[in-house]
């Protein structure tokens, strides 16, 4: 009990702790306005938005619409509000805390961290009467990613929280479990030092990923009989309409941003990766190591924001559903971070260039 006082009364003190706050007020504090979506409406019936969640597999979503199913849906608006804020804050500091371990580089682990949280598919988090959960979804995912590195060498507590926190994960909302693998990419590059050590590393991350899933869409198939799993497409189908969707999306990103920002601030960042690659004094070989894993987790953070709809019977691509994507720039600097050096100026112009998207983004959102 002492060691969990010790802990909050350090976390308390910490000032990124507020400067997360601070952020997040300034993006999503005026939520407190109530808005709602069309489907909320349907919510004001007091038990029907738990049936229609739990039905798609969110039984912590439904769980919260049954334990405040007696209050009004204003009042249970206000509590999902405050919920998400408080769960965008300590996901972004947890996930800070995670980079701390490789990056002591307070300023740079606080940007990375708020462009992997805040990125343009948080919106529509946001626009729900259940952000709440929603964005606790989030932080189960970076409490889960936490856990990847101890997971990696073989320790089961780490391997068993994981998956607990991932089945959360999926409970609260699927849309946003990619993330995991997004991230788990970069600690898979980080604890492979053999061939044979990145394909299991590979093996595990997924399995990690895929296990609570498949429960969660075991539940939602046999047991809620789910409708959105019917008249499923072919997989040919799916994969055509997802590549048509990923080329829109990182022109337009839904209209969110003006078209090709979010492109062009993720080139820009992999064009100086790669320079910095090139002028590295490391060896041929490493340097094109580091070429192959600057592809290897771009295309992880692509798969694991698709993934969900190659199983699900239709494609059905929107901000929330590819979550992870919006973290694309993110990390690509971490992987930066973790396999090169950088100069102090490069820093600077890293963290200019992050504050300059974040503007473009609250001057969108």
């Amino acid at each position: 009990m002492k060691k969990v006082v010790e802990v909050i009364t350090d976390t308390l003190k910490n000032k990124s702790l507020y400067v997360f706050l601070a952020v997040t007020l300034l993006f999503f504090g005026i939520y407190i306005i109530q808005n709602f979506t069309v489907d909320t409406y349907g919510y004001s019936v007091e038990i029907a938005p738990a049936i229609h969640l739990v039905n798609l597999g969110r039984l912590i979503s439904g769980a919260f619409f049954v334990v405040l199913s007696g209050i009004t849906l204003e009042a249970r608006y206000m509590i999902s509000f405050i919920l998400a804020i408080l769960a965008t804050v300590f996901s972004m500091y947890k996930l800070k805390e995670i980079l701390k371990r490789d990056k002591k580089n307070e300023k740079m682990t606080i940007l990375i961290s708020i462009l992997t949280i805040i990125n343009f598919s948080i919106l529509e988090l946001y626009m729900f009467v259940e952000k709440g959960i929603m964005m606790l979804s989030v932080l189960f995912v970076i409490m889960a990613v936490g856990n990847i590195e101890k997971a990696l060498s073989g320790n089961k507590k780490a391997i068993i929280l994981i998956l607990i926190e991932m089945f959360a994960a999926n409970c609260c909302y699927q849309g946003t479990v990619g993330l995991f693998v997004a991230i788990g990419s970069i600690y898979i590059v980080k604890n492979s030092k053999k061939i044979s050590e990145f394909i299991k590393n590979n093996i595990i991350v997924g399995l990690l990923y895929a296990i609570p899933a498949f429960l969660n869409l075991l539940i939602v198939k046999f047991i809620f009989h789910s409708n959105r799993l019917e008249n499923p497409l072919s997989l040919g189908e799916k994969i055509s309409k997802i590549m048509e969707n990923l080329a829109n999306i990182m022109k337009e990103t839904f209209g969110i941003l003006p078209d090709y920002v979010f492109v062009c601030f993720a080139i820009i960042v992999i064009l100086l990766f790669i320079i910095k690659i090139i002028q590295s004094k490391e060896k041929i070989s490493k340097k094109v190591l580091n070429f192959f894993f600057l592809i290897y987790v771009i295309a992880a953070v692509v798969v694991a924001a698709v993934a969900p709809q190659i199983v699900s019977a239709q494609v059905y691509i929107v901000p929330r559903t590819i979550y992870c994507l919006g973290a694309l720039v993110a990390i690509i600097l971490m992987l930066m971070y973790q396999r090169v050096k950088t100069e102090k100026i490069v820093d600077i112009s890293i963290i200019l260039c992050g504050i300059i998207f974040l503007a473009i983004l609250y001057a969108n959102f």
